[in-house]
């Protein structure tokens, strides 16, 4: 009986609770599921304050700012959502020439408000960052 008690309580538990894997943050920028990319042209006089820029909307916009640069100039900004689970990354291939992507893990929001700012934001400073 105690058992059977026991083994009832787990299911309900595990049944009842599914989201609690949803409050993990994701451990990896690599996790998650890649939903939609974008590539962004900057003029190398430029790159400096493109990043600088990327950074201001992730703190503008309530995300979390993170990333990293190399010694060979490759640079990736990590822009996360709160609590997490959206994570709009944007990586340099080349000295001009950024990729951002929105991935999303164990998101307890919906990532396209977040993509759609993003892109947004990135329209309509394009220009800026080409000249």
């Amino acid at each position: 009986m105690v058992r059977t008690l026991a083994a009832l309580v787990l299911l309900v538990a595990i049944f009842a609770f599914p989201v609690a894997a949803q409050d993990e943050e994701c451990r990896n920028p690599g996790d998650g599921n890649d939903l939609a990319t974008l590539t962004l042209t900057v003029a190398a006089a430029k790159r400096e304050a493109f990043l600088a820029a990327v950074r201001d909307h992730g703190t503008q916009n309530g995300m979390s700012v993170g990333g990293a640069t190399d010694n060979r100039g490759w640079v990736v900004v990590l822009l996360r959502s709160r609590p997490w689970g959206v994570t709009i990354e944007v990586e340099s291939m080349d000295q001009t020439t950024f990729r951002a992507l929105a991935r999303t893990c164990n998101a307890t929001q919906d990532w396209k408000p977040y993509w759609d700012n993003f892109k947004r934001f990135a329209d309509a400073n394009r220009a800026a960052w080409r000249d």
